[in-house]
């Protein structure tokens, strides 16, 4: 299975099936893996951004990838710090994601 048909299959179908709501967890939004590192993230979010622009010709994910990259704006100084090495930026808004995820499954 390639990235983006995994990618569509754990991401962008729940989310799209959540009205278009992209999860509040950055690790699962862009595919994040244990343990982060600068390089690491970088590369990441350029394949996961990838797969946005890919899927966006599909006129389901076009209103859910338009919200993504909306969003990806106000993400991107979090990662440009990241891929230069300094990650706790990104690691506290992980930490907040993960709340505020929890916070809106219990309601």
């Amino acid at each position: 299975m390639t990235f983006d048909e995994e990618y569509r299959r754990e991401v962008l179908e729940p989310a799209r099936a959540a009205g278009d709501q992209p999860p509040e967890d950055l690790r699962v939004r862009y595919a994040l893996a244990d343990p982060l590192s600068g390089p690491g993230v970088e590369a990441r979010v350029k394949q996961v951004r990838q797969c946005w622009r890919r899927a966006r010709g599909q006129l389901k994910y076009r209103k859910l990838i338009d919200r993504l990259e909306a969003e990806h704006r106000e993400l991107a100084p979090l990662f440009a710090a990241a891929g230069r090495g300094d990650l706790r930026a990104l690691q506290e808004r992980l930490a907040g994601g993960r709340e505020r995820g929890e916070r809106r499954r219990a309601q």
